[in-house]
């Protein structure tokens, strides 16, 4: 699952972090051994952490974002600079304006099997307010900041254990 993958990476980032500083000031033999390890580990983490940055790194955030569980709270954390939080946000929203309107091939306008649906989408979208208050008139225009606005959807687990 993509969208887990920047808790992931902080995560084991933190468990060796704090693990070589618990063990950086032991002098037995082992214990230095493992600091050792632990660099080596640290290096291998920052070498596939850093391919999450840049053009190729877009999809992990769009998948974050899409995530109901996360959307832009992940960047909240204390871990996270405040200003990857508005550069995040703002990626997401470009790469929707890019590829889903503005003539894409998912605008109503579009010919074909998917512009056709697009086209009654909103006459659905209509019909279906009288229902759902989350569904409202919206435009194609605001419709990523609708779902960024929109709060979170956490997934509450209930385990109930019976006696035998």
């Amino acid at each position: 699952m993509i969208q887990t993958a920047f808790t992931a990476y902080e995560c084991l980032f933190n468990h060796l972090e704090d693990t070589k500083t618990k063990f950086q000031r032991k002098k037995k033999g082992w214990k230095v051994c493992l600091v050792t390890a632990i660099d080596s580990g640290l290096n291998v983490l920052r070498k596939y952490y850093s391919r999450t940055e840049g053009p190729g790194g877009v999809i992990y955030n769009l998948a974050t974002v899409l995530c109901p569980e996360y959307k832009l709270s992940l960047y909240e954390s204390k871990t996270w600079k405040a200003s990857y939080k508005a550069e995040y946000r703002q990626q997401f929203i470009d790469y929707f304006q890019e590829n889903y309107m503005n003539g894409s091939s998912f605008s109503s306008d579009s010919v074909g099997p998917v512009g056709r649906c697009n086209s009654h989408q909103s006459l659905i979208n209509k019909a279906m307010a009288g229902f759902y208050d989350t569904i409202g008139d919206f435009t194609d225009s605001n419709e990523a900041e609708k779902y960024l606005n929109d709060g979170r959807c956490i997934h509450v687990i209930l385990l109930i254990i019976l006696p035998i």
